[in-house]
């Protein structure tokens, strides 16, 4: 205890760190006890996205664009257009944990310390006292803004962990009036390497607190002008998404995620409305919040009230008290890309506890009484975290139909073997058993085009990925050759068959050693095509044409992330650490 308090003393950071890591671990004692796996929605589409980075990783061989191993061995375009360094940071840690159950573990576990450790350090940024940004923080791993991936695979819990170290430049700006250029660039481009949707919430929270700002200040044409410098680095350091995704969606019309056709209803006031007490000690903060925002309103800092209005929107954004049903389903891009409003809920909990720990720093009288209510409210938290795994389990993995009845997933498993491969070290186990016909990101054709050809297609684009690449994947064998894929198969006669694949405008095919044109083959209307091969053996290879820029705009953009964090730490750190330790030694305790 006495080594544990001299640490917390000379390195408070660290010793937060390392009760957030503790704390996560104590969260999943119930999965370690029971050697049960979570298996959501979204499990199986992210499994594959993680299981193709491993694969590559491990075999060495590579393409950035082009899925080789996972999603059937398809050749579908996913990670590339949803954060490939991170899809290859998961793989790694596939790699690492060895099983899909030791990986959840380790993901779970992850997240969970990322998560606290930002949260911390935002409250520290904005002064809040040491033992409340401390528990607080800890507080926040069992809201569902982070259990969403923990229960449900949601992958934007991953974002939402970052949601606050990200808002740090933010409010560096409304308290000194001085865009941090180099800061800002780096914090946005994170985001956007880990999740592109989330990047948008960032935005939000950054124009909402920016135009605060903006409107305070004198010098409002260099805050324009300092932003806009922000922005071309933040542009150089994320090269490597918006590029390719510019590229791709230039020659291809794609297929959205899936649009929410009840999105009205999917708020914290009609379906969601659980979100408000996840867990149930939350409203407590609510509560608090409402009663110093109305007692005490006059009297905040410009960098509370900012941080309190920007709760406010994102909250109200997440309920029906914003009257969505004037943009829901009338094609709106940016609505449909949103999916489920309940999300802006997922951050507003970040604001949310950043602003109840200011508010308890600076007019809370009895700080001892509310530091106890703070940590009631987290071991409440943590009873109910345990409570909703157990359910997960009892809803999911212990279920006799286990994954029967998966929405739009075929099985080739019994239960019994579907559970055992979770636990197996043939990573491969578990994703050939159980598919899913998620269609994001396949190409989006009319039938009226040239070389397409619709002959009983289904209506929906998940029956026809289920129809043209799962069933008859069986039929085909296929194996991966550097960056491009070969399958083969047998005919008793020359024929005109359907390759379980996905072909892109740059794709190229290659059957039976004779390149083949566009006019060679049809096309599906989810770029499934059809060949004519020989009798016997026939071979197919599908690679993806690698465009001239693709391995500059990686390395620009690699050499750019390596450069700022030289940068980072051995400058731009070292010339705010003054100021900072003498903020932290201030407010210590």
């Amino acid at each position: 205890m006495k080594m544990f308090k001299n640490v917390l003393k000379k390195h408070p950071h660290i010793a937060a760190v390392v009760l957030f890591f503790l704390f996560s671990f104590a969260l999943l004692l119930p999965q370690i006890w029971t050697r049960a796996v979570v298996t959501g929605d979204d499990v199986v589409f992210h499994f594959n996205r993680f299981y193709d980075a491993a694969m590559q990783i491990k075999t060495g061989d590579f393409s950035y664009m082009m899925s080789l191993h996972g999603y059937q061995q398809s050749g579908r375009i996913v990670n590339a257009l949803y954060g490939p360094y991170l899809a290859y940071l998961q793989g790694a840690l596939v790699l690492l944990a060895g099983t899909w159950y030791r990986y959840q573990l380790l993901s779970n576990l992850l997240l969970g310390t990322l998560s606290a450790t930002s949260l911390y350090f935002l409250m520290r940024e904005v002064r809040v006292r040491y033992s409340f940004s401390v528990v607080l923080s800890m507080f926040f791993v069992t809201t569902y803004s982070i259990q969403y991936w923990w229960v449900a695979q949601g992958f934007s819990s991953w974002g939402v962990a970052v949601f606050p170290l990200c808002l740090i430049p933010a409010v560096r700006f409304l308290r000194t009036g001085k865009v941090p250029i180099f800061l800002m660039a780096g914090a946005v481009g994170l985001m956007l390497q880990i999740h592109m949707l989330s990047a948008f919430f960032l935005i939000l929270a950054y124009a909402l607190l920016f135009f605060i700002g903006w409107i305070k200040s004198q010098e409002k044409w260099k805050i324009v002008k300092d932003v806009a410098l922000s922005v071309g680095l933040f542009l150089i350091l994320t090269v490597n998404i918006w590029f390719p995704l510019l590229y791709v969606n230039a020659g291809n019309e794609l297929v959205a995620p899936f649009i929410n056709k009840k999105f009205i209803q999917s708020t914290v006031t009609w379906s969601k409305v659980n979100f408000l007490y996840f867990p149930y000690s939350l409203p407590i903060f609510f509560v608090l919040s409402a009663y110093f925002m109305m007692k005490k309103w006059k009297k905040q800092s410009v960098v509370l009230g900012g941080l309190s209005l920007t709760f406010l929107i994102f909250f109200i954004f997440s309920t029906n008290a914003f009257p969505w049903q004037f943009f829901a389903g009338k094609g709106i891009g940016l609505v449909d890309l949103i999916q489920f409003p309940f999300r802006f809920f997922l951050y507003a909990n970040a604001l949310l506890l950043t602003v109840v720990g200011m508010q308890l720093t600076k007019f809370a009288v009895r700080k001892k009484l509310f530091l106890g209510l703070t940590t009631l409210s987290t071991l409440i938290g943590v009873s109910f975290a345990w409570q909703q795994y157990n359910q997960a389990i009892q809803n999911q993995y212990n279920k006799p139909d286990f994954l029967q009845d998966m929405l739009h997933t075929t099985l080739y498993g019994t239960t019994e073997e579907l559970r055992a491969s979770l636990h197996s070290q043939d990573l491969g186990e578990f994703i050939r058993l159980a598919q899913k016909s998620t269609p994001d990101y396949v190409p989006k054709l009319s039938d009226k085009a040239d070389n397409v050809r619709v002959i009983n297609e289904a209506k929906s684009r998940y029956d026809r990925y289920r129809d043209q690449i799962i069933l008859p994947n069986q039929q085909f064998s296929k194996r991966v050759n550097g960056d491009s894929l070969e399958i083969s198969w047998s005919a008793n006669q020359s024929e005109e068959i359907q390759i379980p694949i996905v072909v892109y405008r740059d794709s190229e095919l290659v059957l039976n050693g004779q390149k083949l044109g566009k006019s060679d083959y049809y096309l599906s209307t989810i770029g499934v095509p059809t060949v004519t091969g020989k009798v016997g053996q026939n071979q197919l290879i599908l690679s993806y044409k690698q465009q001239w820029w693709l391995l500059p705009v990686i390395v620009i953009s690699l050499i750019s992330w390596l450069a700022w964090l030289t940068y980072y730490v051995t400058t731009y750190r070292s010339a705010t650490l003054l100021s900072l330790e003498a903020l932290y030694e201030k407010n210590q305790f």
